[in-house]
């Protein structure tokens, strides 16, 4: 014998403006997020201390905080064409660590 299932008593109609919405989410969606990545990554590049490290949330030494803290006012003076300049080439003296 085979198990029938219970019919649905209480199904609602799906409301006609939900039709207009899926697809557009779903053509939109993907759309916004790719632009994000392509804005971010340039952003993250070019000012890298405007990112949260380690220290921000505690962790290490206040020595590890304020060494930050002076690499950040180090970064924060250059022009834009500076830190291009710096993104491009990768420059040491501009690192965390350094002195």
């Amino acid at each position: 014998m085979q198990h029938q299932g219970t019919p649905v008593k209480n199904q609602q109609k799906t409301p006609f403006w939900m039709w207009m919405v899926l697809p557009v989410t779903t053509i939109l969606g993907p759309i916004i997020l790719i632009a994000l990545a392509i804005f971010s990554l340039p952003y993250f590049w070019l000012y890298p201390e405007r990112h949260a490290h380690l220290p921000d949330f505690g962790e290490g030494t206040p020595d590890d905080a304020a060494r930050l803290a002076r690499w950040r006012g180090r970064c924060a003076r250059l022009t834009f064409f500076q830190r291009v300049g710096l993104a491009w080439r990768g420059s040491r003296r501009f690192r965390i660590g350094a002195a």
